[in-house]
């Protein structure tokens, strides 16, 4: 997506590392995981020119987004309940 360069490659980091973390720690019983929402709109988000067509291109195309109850891309505070879900210990 055009502008998006220094989220994509800030997402591309989080998902390279937590396959290098799974590769190393996995054969200890460590589960590596990650959470990487499409564009979130937040302050700095909407500051990238063209963010608002971007949110609007990935409701048309993500699965995600078709899928999701409200048709819609996640928010702020959506992908809080996964991140505590993915702290808990093991059961």
């Amino acid at each position: 997506m055009p502008g998006y360069n220094v989220m994509g490659s800030a997402k591309a980091v989080l998902e390279q590392a937590t396959r290098q973390l799974a590769l190393e720690l996995g054969p200890k019983s460590i589960r590596i995981n990650a959470i990487s929402a499409g564009p979130v709109s937040t302050l700095a988000a909407r500051g990238i020119r063209g963010f608002t067509d971007m949110l609007k291109k990935h409701a048309e195309r993500s699965p995600c987004a078709a899928t999701s109850p409200r048709k819609r891309s996640a928010t702020p505070g959506s992908s809080c309940s996964p991140r505590w879900a993915a702290a808990s210990p093991a059961r």
